[in-house]
């Protein structure tokens, strides 16, 4: 079984609510489980396999932003978001996640280089420790400038950003014919696909308040519920 987070944006909280109903009915640590993702489906991933609490994840998150000053402004602060994602990430994983996350987690990132074809993503499935782990999910949310005002993050001595970039250029969520295979368990959890979401009309990097966030993640936990019983009917008939 492979479960996918592609990139979200704002929408990491539709994700984070899809991850809570998952860790409450479904096994993620059995043994032929993996998670991929890229960009804020990275960090999905990681608070997933690592059983981290989404409430209080969410909770510290607003918190942070809150003493930031980012609600209230069209695109938070400019520059401001990789300090706070990296302080969030600290305080809620454990200090052994990158034995928890490797080979478990697939993360993609983006990196550049001076050719014909300037943009490789890669995957990143061992982690070296905390930091690099964090490092991980850094480079794939690495929007450029968004995140610390630079253009790019250098990772593993390559210059790189955002992991879902190239699924953005050909506009698909996820790459099926590389990712997918043959694997029938492997299933996309692309918000796209969720239409009482889709009504809301949100901004892909729009900085909301509590409010929306809270019902973004009330969303995301009623349709990972959904995904969940249905395994649960087809492991049943199975």
């Amino acid at each position: 079984m492979q479960l996918i987070f592609p990139g979200g944006g704002v929408f990491f909280w539709w994700q984070a609510g899809v991850v809570k109903a998952l860790q409450e009915g479904y096994d993620l640590h059995r043994h032929d489980a993996s998670m991929s993702g890229a960009s804020a489906g990275s960090i999905s991933c990681v608070l997933a396999v690592c059983g981290v609490d989404m409430d209080h994840a969410m909770e510290v998150a607003l918190l942070l932003a809150e003493e930031a000053g980012v609600f209230g402004r069209p695109l938070g602060l400019m520059g401001v978001w990789g300090g706070l994602i990296e302080r969030w990430l600290y305080t809620l994983l454990p200090d052994d996640c990158h034995l928890t996350c490797s080979g478990k987690v697939h993360i993609s990132v983006t990196s550049l280089t001076a050719s014909l074809v300037p943009l490789h993503r890669h995957v990143v499935s061992t982690f070296r420790s905390k930091a690099d782990l964090i490092d991980a999910c850094l480079t794939s949310v690495y929007i450029p400038y968004f995140i610390d005002g630079h253009f790019s993050h250098s990772y593993r001595g390559e210059h790189c950003v955002d992991g879902s970039l190239l699924f953005f250029l050909h506009n698909t969520a996820w790459c099926a014919s590389e990712e997918l295979g043959e694997d029938p368990g492997a299933y996309v959890f692309n918000q796209c696909n969720d239409a009482e979401l889709m009504q809301h009309h949100w901004g892909f990097l729009q900085t909301l308040g509590r409010e929306s966030f809270a019902e973004m993640f009330s969303l995301g936990y009623e349709y990972g519920a959904k995904w969940a019983h249905r395994q649960h009917q087809q492991s049943g008939r199975a």
